[in-house]
């Protein structure tokens, strides 16, 4: 009986844990489609915007990304130890971490040459190449739980979502550069990114059984690798892991908090634990500022001072919403409907690729009046939100996108 009241416990803490992760995505997706939407604005503030690529500072936008990355690591042990707990071998479990990562890539590949596409060049224009875009992609990844339909109905929903992200590839081009090319991976897009450091470090997490030892030493080797992207020792190469190593550091790195925080929450005394949570990122913070004398703050170059004071902050961000959310039940209920936003985040990612080549098309523009400085900010946090409630909407279906 006493073993059983302690799973009982050991659950139910374990469910506090991930809702901690999934309110912080849920926020975190808020603020991410709240900041996409800035291109739509005028006359906002600088510090709110992506600061320009020579610039030694980041603004709020340059914040947003590196703490989803973070997400992305906090989430890791979880889900692989849900489907060890329900019997899967690691051959198994390695292949859904390449499928998921793959049709990551896929779509950040799609939508990164989305932004380049040519209407000119083209038999369909960039916008309407943009919306079949985002319909193959909900045809290809949508959940079918929801949907009462036949199985050879799902088939013919998949391989029509196949057809069309195959189109799409056949008549795509896109300015590249001086040049009018077809679709080339660049910087692989935010999903694509994704896709990639999850690859990575989901792999590490599996091929070290969860040693935390292995994980962290293979965290100094990124750190390492990221100081040599910008080929700060001549005599050793410079040498990427496909993209940045920043990434690979921010999923690393909420992989490790996730690791000593969330496991050992109920072992040590929460003081003890707070302390030495902000005592890592006080130092990581102080490192970056370091790192700043010979490698400026830069998201665009994704410099190891950037990766790091961003850990820092993505640390800070996570403490203050585990210790709001265990002593503010109350806030739960004003907050609650944002809840979607962080368990069918690529829905919510997804939906503005619909919404701005329909706007578009139709050749609407947002007046003067709401597009500018305070109201404009208004009227993207009043969009981003109206986006979370329709995806709760889908959600309460049972349809969302699944990789």
């Amino acid at each position: 009986m006493n073993r059983l009241l302690k799973h009982i416990l050991i659950f139910k803490k374990m469910e506090k844990r991930i809702q901690t992760i999934d309110y912080l995505r849920a926020i975190t997706m808020l603020l991410m489609i709240f900041v996409n939407d800035f291109w739509t604005l005028k006359n906002i503030p600088d510090w709110l915007k992506h600061a320009p690529a020579d610039f030694d500072g980041m603004g709020f936008s340059d914040v947003i990304f590196p703490l989803f990355l973070f997400i992305v690591g906090l989430s890791i042990p979880y889900a692989i130890e849900a489907r060890i707990n329900k019997g899967e071998n690691s051959c198994n479990i390695f292949l859904h971490i390449l499928k998921r990562s793959f049709s990551l890539i896929i779509m950040g590949v799609l939508m990164v040459n989305y932004e380049n596409a040519n209407s000119d060049a083209m038999i369909i224009s960039k916008y309407s190449w943009g919306l079949i875009m985002a319909f193959g992609i909900v045809l290809l990844w949508v959940n079918f739980s929801g949907l009462k339909i036949s199985y050879d109905s799902k088939k013919i929903i998949r391989i029509l979502g196949i057809i069309l992200t195959i189109f799409l590839c056949l008549i795509y081009k896109g300015n590249h550069g001086a040049e009018i090319t077809w679709m080339k991976f660049s910087w692989w897009g935010i999903l694509g990114i994704i896709g990639w450091s999850y690859l990575l470090i989901s792999s590490i997490y599996l091929v070290g059984k969860k040693n935390i030892k292995i994980i962290f030493l293979a965290f100094l080797l990124l750190i390492f690798l990221n100081i040599q992207e910008g080929e700060y020792y001549n005599f050793i190469p410079e040498f990427k892991i496909i993209v940045s190593s920043s990434n690979h550091i921010l999923v690393s790195g909420g992989l490790l908090f996730s690791l000593f925080y969330f496991k050992n929450i109920y072992k040590l005394e929460k003081i003890k634990l707070l302390k030495i949570a902000l005592f890592i990122s006080i130092t990581l913070l102080l490192f970056g500022l370091f790192l700043r004398n010979d490698f400026p703050i830069s998201k665009i170059y994704s410099t190891p001072s950037w990766s790091t004071i961003c850990l820092s902050i993505s640390i800070i961000c996570c403490l203050s919403l585990d210790f709001i959310l265990k002593f503010n039940d109350l806030l739960l209920k004003y907050i609650g409907f944002i809840k979607p936003d962080g368990t069918s985040t690529l829905m919510c990612y997804l939906i503005p690729y619909f919404i701005y080549p329909i706007i578009t098309l139709l050749g609407f523009k947002w007046p003067e009046l709401i597009s500018n400085g305070g109201i404009g900010l208004l009227k993207s946090m009043i969009f981003s939100i109206s986006i979370i409630i329709f995806c709760g909407i889908l959600e309460k279906r049972k349809l969302r996108l699944v990789v």
